[in-house]
């Protein structure tokens, strides 16, 4: 993962020319090419002036109008549900991301991303094309964002530690996102059996059913501290805090590196191929 060349890759697209007018930006994406669009779905609740919204869905909402901008993102361009959602977007603006394969030839708009990467590991580019096309949306200074994220990274540490599964990650909701790419990247990079709850809403059900699974809670500076404390208080179980406190942008990209680096250590030490993912493989090709 190129995270440490972040900055050089979000100025690699700086050329692009950012999406005007719209209503609402709707992201459609699955899998690795779909959790940029999580992020920045995420990130515009709290500083972008129109609706940003991510689809993991083979249907189009029946309010999209032609005032609102499709974005869809496959890196391999062959991902057989978000070809499905092309050929229904017809009659919509929209801009394809994607390294190649079908949707590169049937799209008018393309932002071609680098080849020779798996989907998952193409994430800073994805992002990096996403920051500078909805850059005049987001009240956001990207580069000095980035550049504080680069800072948090340097302080990251992935030590070891003994696994249960099915692992469980906890955050608190503005995290989401990250707390899905830790799922994610441990489920296809280390072969792991994980889940996620996020709070306040695991408070109210899922804490009524304890287990003995490994715990992982990512912990920033948007949490309600006194409800997570008293989240920890009544599950009464020991839980691997991760804790990263700096900006909300910087927080949640600090989280997916840190999500990065925990998976592939867990593949290493487990003598794990992690870039194969037989199970992907067979269901793609069952599905064309």
């Amino acid at each position: 993962m190129e995270w440490k060349n972040f900055f050089e890759i979000f100025n690699s697209y700086s050329y692009l020319k950012p999406i005007g007018k719209a209503k609402r930006v709707c992201i459609f994406g699955f899998g690795g090419s779909g959790i940029s669009g999580k992020i920045i779905e995420f990130l515009g609740y709290e500083y972008s002036s129109v609706p940003i919204l991510t689809f993991n869905t083979l249907f189009l909402p029946a309010w999209l109008t032609k005032d609102d901008f499709l974005i869809l993102v496959s890196y391999s361009g062959n991902t057989k549900e978000t070809l499905e959602i092309f050929k229904k977007a017809k009659n919509f603006r929209k801009i394809c991301i994607t390294s190649n394969g079908k949707l590169e030839k049937m799209g008018k708009e393309v932002i071609k991303l680098p080849r020779g990467l798996l989907p998952r590991e193409s994430l800073p580019y994805q992002l990096a094309i996403l920051f500078n096309l909805l850059r005049n949306f987001m009240d956001l200074d990207f580069k000095k964002e980035i550049q504080r994220f680069l800072r948090v990274i340097k302080r990251i540490r992935v030590k070891r530690f003994e696994i249960k599964e099915p692992l469980i990650v906890y955050c608190w909701y503005s995290y989401f996102p990250s707390a899905l790419r830790l799922k994610q990247q441990l489920n296809e990079n280390s072969k792991i059996s994980c889940y996620l709850q996020c709070l306040p809403e695991a408070c109210h059900n899922e804490i009524e059913a304890p287990s003995k699974s490994t715990k992982i809670l990512l912990r920033g500076n948007k949490e309600n501290e006194k409800m997570v404390k008293s989240f920890l208080k009544t599950l009464d179980e020991k839980v691997i805090e991760i804790k990263i406190k700096s900006t909300y942008f910087a927080e949640m990209l600090g989280f997916i590196y840190f999500a990065d680096k925990l998976s592939l250590k867990i593949a290493e030490e487990k003598g794990i191929e992690w870039r194969k993912t037989p199970r992907i493989k067979k269901y793609k090709s069952l599905i064309e």
